[in-house]
């Protein structure tokens, strides 16, 4: 599929391999925009994986507590980036943002779950802060 052959060239690309994992070192402290300006790739599948892979970097994960968002937009144009950030971006889970916090931001399971997280990791983590 398309989104196949577009993540198999991502992760082969220099993004994927060096600067995602400068991203996992240093995160930036004013937040994440991204924006997706292929329609192959959507935001959807691109935010959970890029915040798996920053994950995975295993870095000080203390750092990520201080970045305040990370949106991602979908545009056709490339002009109009400006505007539809403003506008159209959507928040996804932060690098090492655990279920409880974001419930505790107000996401629901259908956002859990469009982010990745499993039912099973949803249950454990709510089972083990009771």
């Amino acid at each position: 599929s398309d989104l196949k052959e577009s993540f198999r060239q991502l992760s082969s690309s220099i993004f994927w391999n060096v600067e995602a994992t400068s991203l996992a070192k240093r995160p930036p402290r004013g937040g994440i925009q991204m924006v997706s300006l292929s329609r192959r790739v959507p935001c959807k599948e691109l935010a959970p994986k890029i915040r798996v892979r920053i994950e995975d970097a295993k870095w000080l994960t203390r750092l990520w507590q201080q970045v305040p968002f990370f949106t991602c937009v979908d545009v056709d144009d490339a002009s109009s980036v400006g505007y539809q950030l403003k506008t159209r971006s959507k928040p996804y889970a932060l690098p090492y943002q655990t279920v409880l916090e974001l419930i505790d931001k107000g996401w629901d399971a259908s956002q859990l779950l469009d982010e990745g997280f499993t039912a099973g990791a949803i249950v454990e983590d709510l089972l083990k802060h009771e």
